[in-house]
Order: structure tokens, then sequence, then C-alpha cells
């Protein structure tokens, strides 16, 4: 995916995916104040682009898991914009 393609660029996969979840709980370990915000921010974006890419590849195989995905991937980005703070 790039700013000027929309389209994910390759399914996820399982290393990703477990990727993310251990990265997810390092972050969610660290004490709240001890989080870098650049690591977070970058956290929520490979996490927003993780579901994005798991959407588009079940759009027509299970279109309900899809939009969940979707949505997943909307919140996500929301959650990322400066100012908020989440921690998974």
């Amino acid at each position: 995916m790039t700013p000027t393609d929309p389209r994910p660029s390759a399914p996820a996969t399982l290393t990703e995916i477990a990727y993310l979840l251990a990265w997810c709980r390092r972050l969610t370990t660290t004490h709240p104040e001890q989080r870098d915000p650049d690591e977070q921010a970058a956290y929520q974006a490979a996490k927003a682009d993780l579901l994005t890419r798991i959407a588009a590849a079940n759009d027509t195989r299970d279109p309900g898991l899809a939009a969940r995905a979707h949505q997943a991937a909307t919140d996500v980005t929301a959650d990322a914009r400066p100012g908020h703070q989440e921690q998974s």
C-alpha cells in the first residue's frame, strides 16, 4: 500500500500477525509513561496496514469478516492520530 495506491501490497502472513502480536505485548507491558510515542504511532500504523490487508484478502471469501476488518483498520487509524493515546 502506498499513499498513491490504496490497494494492499500483499496478503497478511502468519509471521506478520505473530510479530504484530509480540509488538503489542511488549508495548502493553511497558509502563505508559515509558512508551515511545513514535514507536506507538509506528505500531498503530502497522496494525492498521495489517487489518486492511486482512480485509482485502477476505472481501469476496467472507464479506462479514472483511467488513469487520475494514472497520477495525479505520478505528486504528483514528486512534493513531496525534493526541490520542491507546495501549494496543
